[in-house]
């Protein structure tokens, strides 16, 4: 037998059609997981990212502006003096929250319910990321923020840091979907007590889900975790996920 002469078998359109076929069917669906993975990752990082950058920016501004428990909105400024002027800013909204252009209406982890002001701080008082006390504005690395500094950013009312908590809450991907509490908004307090007002002060910033609503530190994972209301966990709590950013920071990735 002459072997170069043998002929080779090509595939056959059925066989090819089949094989296309079950290709298309494997892809179908392991590329959504799969970028549904990378996306969430890219969320973490970003959580990681934005905890540092609220970290360095209230320690440089502790250094230029002497401790935090004695900052002074007097000049109504108070936002922009502390924590825009650290920041590389691409976009300031201010106290709108009517546009849009920082914060989208965010939902809770189970996607089903519009989130709503909640009571948060050691005063336990109502906000929101897209309330009229949260001063908001966007980085240039697409991260958005909101400054809720427990009164109207443009009083000299503000609660003191010295007794209570700021709150600022973070979107990671600016205000583009999903807009939804545990993946891509996070919340988190600031924090400057001294040991005149604490037995164990608490000085910095702190992801809810470290600590509690109350600003108080969470010991137990379990109900960061699984609380009701607030947990990282998806229940039709209008609150679900607020404890998330926590359980992100601690475990470093995404795990529910």
């Amino acid at each position: 037998m002459d072997i170069l002469r043998t002929k080779k078998r090509a595939f056959t359109l059925a066989e090819v059609l089949i094989t296309l076929a079950v290709v298309g069917i494997v892809a179908a669906s392991t590329i959504p997981a799969v970028v549904t993975k990378l996306t969430r990752q890219e969320y973490v990082t970003k959580l990681q990212k934005a905890h540092n950058t609220l970290s360095n920016a209230f320690r440089a501004a502790e250094l230029e502006y002497g401790p935090a428990e004695f900052w002074s909105n007097a000049d109504g400024k108070f936002v922009e003096k502390h924590f825009l002027s650290q920041l590389d800013i691409l976009t300031s909204c201010g106290l709108s929250a009517s546009n849009g252009l920082c914060f989208g209406a965010v939902r809770n982890l189970n996607d089903n319910t519009d989130f709503i002001p909640i009571m948060m701080g050691p005063f336990l008082r109502q906000s929101s990321p897209t309330t009229g006390n949260a001063y908001r504005f966007i980085t240039t690395d697409g991260i958005a923020y909101a400054y809720d500094n427990g009164a109207n950013a443009a009083s000299n009312t503000m609660q003191s840091l010295r007794t209570n908590a700021h709150i600022v809450w973070v979107d990671v991907n600016g205000p583009k979907p999903p807009n939804v509490l545990g993946r891509d908004v996070f919340a988190f307090f600031i924090r400057a007590e001294t040991s005149e007002t604490s037995a164990h002060p608490m000085r910095g910033v702190f992801a809810l889900g470290a600590v509690n609503i109350n600003g108080n530190y969470i010991s137990d994972s379990s109900v960061r975790d699984t609380n009701a209301t607030y947990g990282c966990t998806r229940n039709s709590s209008a609150s679900a996920g607020l404890y998330c950013a926590g359980k992100v920071l601690s475990e470093g990735g995404m795990n529910y």
